[in-house]
């Protein structure tokens, strides 16, 4: 009875005992996947310590502002992603200015004088900056100390001038946003957002956007850093369509079977319901994700990150679970008549927008987490690819059934059924895989991420290639556990005639 070993020759004469470890049948339970992560932004070039283009792992939001500044874009995003995620591995490719861009501007203008004392607070994407206003300061007083302040906070994304009562706010860095009071701007100005805040008597303040912002770094140099790394989860915070088109593309390549490093990309853009809908209409992919937002303290790139965050840790635990109700710390709700209502997020869904609610504490909080794929290669409405679940189980399916084939069969010679050869042999058959398919399938079952076993057993489909001796190929069909998003209850009451 011949025993095929992998180390042990048949022709050493010298006496020993020779054994050999074989460690193909060691792992029984299907194979665990750790989410790896990654996040795209803007570095600080003159305060970063780490080159653009050059991956990084970062493990604390202290790391990041030492590596790519402060102030950068990279820091305000980390900052929300840590509060939301501190296990998952990060990984973070810095982009530089783009030469030809420009930043945002606006403006603040002060009218007073103060006729009492008080508190003026002023937040810049949801950042508090406290000024200490006395009876009888003037408008430029006024300006330079909201200036003064905002220049003092090392980590805003801002800088200030002022002049003549009236504040001059500058984006740290170029790129394609808005910036201003309302609706439809990544990076939120206002005053008086908390409870409690109030504008000292005598003292009026206007907020107004200048001009926005133009021109988002080039990501071709960012993509060519990635190489062929996967990365599970990536938050992206840029949403033109030159950067989107790369990524997806990108994101296509890495999908396909070949490569198989996919992952999904999370976005987040800021516009009125209508807008919204617009540019959701306008994308189509299975491994795009965009959250919608209004008028909202907290900036667009700092929401996908905490999206992505949460996304990141809930999922990697259980792939199939929905994300609803999952609390987003460091992301600061709208202010009640600027929060969609559930029509406007119903209508959302339907365009390829992921949506979010915000509880009666003011927490916000996921609502459902949507791709942007909405139609097939013929144009015909195709759900397929709704959720972003749908796209992280199949990851996960696709991973554990590469990993099972080569952990068990990496030196495995190819059998027709029927072929009779010792036990010990080295050898696979259409049969044999199609057996260790269905244990895999019933170990998905059992993490609930599959159901019905039998049928995926009577579809199964394992037969040696007709022109490639060399080749198995094989047809499974898993049918998904689909999470419970929605519960439909009738009420059928009954009145009872009162006795007497």
């Amino acid at each position: 009875m011949p025993i095929d070993f992998d180390t042990i020759p048949t022709t050493d004469r010298v006496p020993f005992v020779y054994i050999e470890f074989d460690n193909t049948n060691a792992i029984q339970a299907a194979a665990t996947q750790v989410y790896s992560a990654l996040m795209l932004g803007q570095r600080n070039a003159g305060t970063a310590t780490v080159a653009a283009s050059v991956p990084t792992r970062v493990s604390s939001l202290a790391q990041m502002q030492a590596y790519f500044g402060a102030d950068s874009m990279l820091a305000q995003m980390a900052r929300v992603w840590f509060a939301n995620n501190g296990s998952t591995p990060l990984t973070v490719i810095a982009s530089d200015d783009n030469g030809a861009g420009t930043k945002s501007t606006a403006t603040v203008t002060v009218t007073g004088p103060a006729t009492a004392a008080g508190t003026l607070s002023f937040y810049v994407g949801g950042q508090q900056h406290l000024i200490g206003v006395t009876s009888g300061m003037t408008a430029t007083q006024v300006a330079t100390a909201l200036a003064a302040a905002i220049n003092a906070d090392t980590t805003c994304p801002v800088g200030a001038a002022s002049a003549a009562g009236v504040v001059t706010l500058t984006t740290n860095w170029k790129g394609i946003s808005n910036m201003g009071p309302g609706s439809g701007y990544d990076l939120d100005l206002r005053i008086n957002y908390q409870s409690g805040d109030a504008t000292p008597a005598g003292l009026a303040v206007v907020i107004a956007q200048t001009a926005p912002g133009t021109g988002n770094p080039d990501l071709t140099a960012a993509i060519a850093a990635m190489g062929d790394t996967q990365y599970n989860i990536i938050v992206n915070p840029y949403t033109d369509a030159t950067a989107l088109g790369l990524l997806v593309t990108e994101m296509n390549r890495r999908g396909g079977s070949t490569l198989q490093a996919e992952g999904v990309v999370f976005s987040c853009y800021a516009a009125t319901v209508g807008n919204l809908e617009t540019f959701g209409a306008a994308q189509n992919s299975q491994w795009l994700s965009v959250m919608g937002k209004n008028s909202m303290p907290t900036p667009s790139w700092e929401f996908a990150a905490g999206v992505a965050a949460l996304v990141a840790y809930y999922g990697n635990i259980d792939p199939a679970r929905p994300f609803q109700t999952l609390a987003v710390p460091g992301v600061f709700p709208p202010a009640p008549g600027d929060r969609f209502v559930m029509a406007d997020r119903n209508t959302l869904l339907y365009t390829g927008i992921s949506t979010f609610t915000v509880s009666a504490a003011g927490v916000v909080a996921l609502e459902r987490i949507i791709t942007t794929y909405q139609t097939n290669g013929a144009g015909a409405p195709d759900a397929s690819y709704l959720d972003v679940n749908t796209m992280l189980t199949l990851s996960y399916l696709r991973y554990s059934t590469r990993v099972m084939i080569q952990t068990k069969y990496p030196r495995s010679k190819l059998a027709d059924d029927g072929i009779i050869y010792s036990p010990g042999q080295n050898v696979v058959t259409p049969k044999t895989m199609k057996a260790e398919l269905v244990a895999l399938c019933q170990q998905w079952a059992d993490a609930a991420l599959v159901e019905n076993v039998d049928a995926f057993a009577a579809g199964l489909i394992v037969e040696r290639n007709s022109t490639n001796p060399n080749r198995l190929d094989i047809l499974i069909d898993p049918q998904l556990v689909s999470g419970f998003l929605i519960a439909a209850v009738q009420i059928q009451f009954v009145l009872l005639a009162a006795a007497g």
